[in-house]
């Protein structure tokens, strides 16, 4: 019987531990994946903007500090917590697809 009543609690704390992990993930998720969304609208504004013409299959890279410079962008908290300090931006064939590079030397 103890062998039993401890291979239960050992699986009850494994789900209870995946679930909490899980919940965590998915928020964190969230977060990035609404950040990324809102700095591609953002990127687009200021591409056609400033009109700013990319050849199909060529990059541009937009940093976040020139994003700041022209108003797009008022509050960039999560965007230093993420370490996002430029968005490369390559012309596909019918759309755009975007590559945020990032760097943490200031939070090491």
């Amino acid at each position: 019987m103890n062998k039993i009543t401890l291979v239960i609690w050992v699986v009850i704390i494994f789900i209870m531990w995946g679930v909490i992990l899980s919940i965590g993930f998915h928020k964190q998720d969230k977060v990035y994946l609404q950040l990324t969304a809102d700095l591609k609208d953002v990127t687009n504004r200021y591409i056609n903007k400033n009109n700013i013409k990319i050849k199909f299959n060529e990059t541009y890279k937009i940093y976040i500090s020139d994003l700041e410079e022209a108003n797009y962008i008022n509050d960039d908290t999560k965007i230093k917590e993420y370490c996002i300090d430029s968005i490369v931006v390559k012309k596909n064939l019918i759309n755009y697809s975007y590559d945020f590079n990032t760097d943490c030397k200031d939070k090491e």
